[in-house]
């Protein structure tokens, strides 16, 4: 049998490795990701992060989102007033007062 690399024969399929054969192969990876062009690394730590939120949270980023734009349009509108942010503390810290 023939494979596109060659002879079937050739071919291994042995799972079993060392744990230093994973380390130095992780210090290879890490070498190999370390070298890579700036923006590659950038991507590559946003698509690592995506993958270790919870499943849920783009779409509670959705709802952010939509109330956010909610509460702007309702301060433009004049239906939302608008509260300055020591004002809000002073206000909060006298209700937690009582």
């Amino acid at each position: 049998m023939q494979t596109a690399d060659g002879p079937a024969d050739r071919i291994t399929t042995s799972t079993s490795y060392s744990l230093e054969d994973a380390l130095v192969s992780l210090a290879d990876f890490e070498h190999q990701l370390l070298s890579l062009p700036e923006t590659d690394r950038i991507h590559l730590v946003e698509v690592l992060w995506e993958s270790l939120l919870p499943d849920d949270v783009h779409e509670r980023t959705k709802r952010w989102a939509v109330e956010a734009e909610r509460r702007v349009d309702a301060v433009r509108a004049g239906e939302l007033p608008l509260v300055d942010a020591g004002q809000a503390l002073q206000e909060l810290q006298a209700r937690h007062r009582r």
